[in-house]
């Protein structure tokens, strides 16, 4: 197996006009919670376990931020209104495959660096269910 470089993936929403640009390190998946299902007769007085089901999950992405960006002042107007969900799309850097989700804006935090540094902000998305996988 070859390794995959992680930089270079797409994330489209579909309030914006293009897909989100200067993104930053993220991470989105989901993990099954353990349902507890030990009784009186479960084997040797050990506890037993069961997946349950999945949560929707929040994602955040960083962002070079910019006021000045259509994209940011349309995801910054709808953010906190779930019903602006709409399709999150995040696509490996080669186009091998793609994640897509019901989500929308659950909040955006603004860091403005007094250093002068870029100023950065967090999106955090959060989808309305599981994500589903298209590979080319």
């Amino acid at each position: 197996m070859t390794a995959k470089i992680g930089q270079g993936w797409t994330i489209d929403f579909g309030a914006l006009t293009g897909s989100l640009e200067g993104v930053g390190t993220f991470e989105f998946g989901a993990v099954a919670p353990r349902v507890d299902v030990t009784s009186h007769s479960s084997t040797g007085g050990t506890r037993e376990y069961i997946a349950g089901l999945l949560d929707p999950t929040e994602i955040t992405t960083p962002v070079y931020w910019d006021m000045n960006d259509a994209d940011h002042v349309e995801l910054y107007v709808i953010q906190g209104d779930s019903t602006q969900s709409d399709t999150l799309t995040f696509t490996e850097p080669d186009a091998s495959a793609s994640y897509t989700a019901t989500a929308y804006v659950a909040g955006i935090v603004i860091h403005a660096d007094a250093t002068g540094a870029a100023e950065v902000a967090d999106i955090h998305w959060q989808t309305t269910g599981p994500f589903s996988l298209a590979s080319s």
